[in-house]
């Protein structure tokens, strides 16, 4: 039930933020699951899932893609359906751009990253990544007001740039970000404010499996 649940929730999200959402595999816990790229002509790429057993979903993003209302047409929206037991595909429509290509295993806690360049001219080699544990990270967003007084954000969203994971800040300008591949990214904060900036406020935060990062982030009232 809660890998159901877990299923449908990566789902929606990624088709509310314009992301492919794709499942590959079904199966019990993943074990020495292993994601492969492999780049074709005319802006096309394989990709496939192997293991002992998996349920992994895909989900494709521009690799400068960020959930804000500004980002419009930074990601590429593929509908594409597939049966429960597909363990390979073949995506059109990636050329001339960066992508990022997400290998993810919620009931797994397991996750990858492939960096799918098809700008260049020449054809990049296949890339083959092991999904890994995922990482998580956390903090707080403040708002510091024209007197100096510090107060939470309240309903930021927080994000992992070039992916459409995010977290929204409760009561308390605290958020947690879960279930993030192992790498670096940028990661900013944002909402439609006449007040207070933050749609540009980023960092760099780097994600290993495992294991909690903490990243806060503090706003300025406009003038």
């Amino acid at each position: 039930m809660m890998t159901r649940v877990l299923k449908a929730l990566f789902a929606a999200s990624a088709l509310f933020f314009g992301c492919t959402t794709t499942p590959l595999g079904e199966g019990g816990g993943a074990s020495e699951t292993v994601a492969c790229v492999s780049p074709l002509d005319n802006g096309n790429c394989h990709v496939s899932v192997s293991g002992k057993s998996f349920d992994v979903t895909v989900m494709i993003c521009h690799e400068l893609y960020s959930p804000q209302p500004d980002d419009t047409g930074r990601y590429r929206d593929i509908v594409t359906l597939f049966s429960g037991g597909d363990t390979e595909r073949v995506f059109t429509g990636l050329s001339g751009s960066v992508y990022n290509i997400i290998f993810m295993d919620s009931s797994a806690g397991l996750a990858t990253l492939i960096r799918f360049d098809n700008s260049a001219s020449d054809r990049s080699p296949p890339q083959t990544k092991e999904l890994t544990r995922t990482g998580s990270f956390e903090g707080r967003v403040t708002i510091v007001a024209g007197d100096g007084s510090v107060q939470p954000a309240i309903g930021y969203s927080v994000y992992l740039r070039g992916t459409p994971l995010s977290a929204l800040t409760d009561e308390d300008g605290d958020y947690r970000l879960e279930m993030a591949p192992e790498g670096s990214y940028f990661t900013g904060t944002y909402k439609k404010d006449l007040r207070y900036g933050g749609n540009r406020l980023e960092h760099t935060i780097g994600i290993t499996g495992d294991s909690l990062s903490i990243q806060n982030f503090s706003l300025e009232e406009n003038n």
